[in-house]
């Protein structure tokens, strides 16, 4: 599909959709030109968490929170959680972690919550082993994800929330 419009408000760059899609919670309707047609497609743009009320868990520099709701609803397999954040110099740098990393598996679980990633990372720094990671990332080839196999040691484990 090429967008045309938004709202009736006519689209010609990625800037111009995402000003004119900024604080529209509520319909959505789309000009698109399929298949040389041009055709309007409704929809509603979910809301995103509230700041103060993220949360995250840092896993040996590397940040895991939900995955936005915008990019979970359209995977064909779903991940809950996504890398948020890669801290310099981090073993999860160091083991090519990157933000906007989808978390597929760690452990050969996949983990729907952070208090399920949570209990596996605890689990693991117990046995004094590395965690086996499967992420899935942007492809740079035919396909829309590539997915990587990463080994992190799960030295440091803390709870990042903005609640107080």
């Amino acid at each position: 599909d090429t967008i045309l419009a938004l709202n009736g408000r006519r689209i010609a760059t990625q800037g111009d959709f995402v000003h004119s899609a900024r604080g529209h919670l509520g319909a959505l309707v789309l000009t698109v030109e399929r298949e040389g047609k041009v055709i309007e497609v409704s929809g509603s743009w979910p809301p995103a968490d509230r700041v103060l009320e993220r949360e995250g868990l840092l896993v040996t520099g590397a940040l895991f929170a939900a995955t936005p709701l915008g990019i979970s609803s359209v995977l064909a397999t779903p991940a809950a959680l996504m890398v948020h954040h890669v801290e310099p110099g981090s073993e999860a740098e160091a083991g090519d972690l990157r933000a906007y990393d989808l978390l597929y598996s760690i452990d050969d679980q996949r983990p729907g919550s952070l208090q399920a990633l949570q209990e596996i990372v605890e689990k693991a720094r117990r046995q004094q082993r590395d965690l086996e990671l499967v992420v899935m990332r942007l492809s740079d080839g035919d396909g829309l994800f590539d997915y990587h196999r990463r080994l992190l040691p799960a030295d440091t484990l803390q709870r990042v929330s903005a609640r107080r």
